[in-house]
């Protein structure tokens, strides 16, 4: 008797942790579901660029995000902050940007220009994403910039760039920084303005003053304008 209620003991124990076991692993969160849920979020192009230029930083920027992750009706959920790793990997190879060809500054210059550009008209947004950088925009903010910015694979290919086949551009010198101001000045921006590049405030005038700046980065052809995009492009980027 006491062998049988033994045996049923066992039967049952062996079912239940076999339940169990099988619920753990469909539950279970794999590297392919943290990709195609970082692919599907804000973040996406971001992992989809540092996946192909910094492989490693990607592997370990998806073992980071599992160890946040969470189910929830099906769905992969992890914070915000899972997406601020990506940043981390930015800023941590901006510094490379230094010594990427002039022809890789202008292109990051043109996704800078557009992503900033997204909120032209949305003075309070685009003040924050310039004082604040992606992190004090709202979940639906950040969407929005994603959907209409341009593709940042740019600056990852330029910090590869950079690392791989480095380009020494020199310092700026008096004559180039002067060609910035006339260049910038040329193009319709006033003196006020120029003080709030100099100096950020959040400021009406900010917004259109900023965009003024990129645009001197992206297009500017004075002596010198490469020395200057070598020196300002790693800064702003890395932010």
């Amino acid at each position: 008797m006491i062998l049988r209620v033994a045996t049923r003991g066992l039967a049952v124990g062996a079912v239940l942790c076999l339940f169990l076991s099988s619920t753990a692993y469909a539950e279970r969160i794999t590297p392919a579901d943290i990709d195609a849920a970082l692919a599907a979020s804000p973040a996406g192009p971001v992992f989809a660029a540092v996946h192909r230029y910094f492989p490693e930083d990607a592997k370990v920027w998806r073992e980071e995000v599992a160890k946040l992750a969470w189910r929830e009706s099906g769905q992969i959920v992890f914070p915000r902050e899972a997406l601020e790793l990506g940043a981390e990997i930015r800023r941590r190879h901006a510094p490379a940007l230094k010594f990427a060809s002039d022809e890789s500054l202008r292109k990051v210059m043109v996704a800078q220009y557009d992503l900033h550009a997204v909120f032209k008209d949305d003075t309070d947004a685009c003040n924050r994403l310039i004082l604040g950088g992606p992190r004090d925009l709202s979940s639906a903010e950040l969407n929005e910039m994603v959907e209409r910015g341009s593709d940042v694979t740019a600056q990852f290919a330029a910090m590869h760039e950079g690392q791989t086949n480095p380009v020494q551009h020199g310092t700026p010198t008096d004559a180039a920084w002067q060609g910035f101001y006339d260049t910038y000045r040329a193009q319709g921006n006033s003196e006020a303005d120029y003080d709030l590049i100099i100096e950020p405030k959040d400021d009406p005038a900010l917004c259109s003053a900023f965009l003024g700046f990129l645009a001197v980065l992206r297009d500017g052809e004075f002596e010198g304008a490469d020395t200057i995009r070598a020196l300002i492009v790693p800064a702003l980027v890395g932010s």
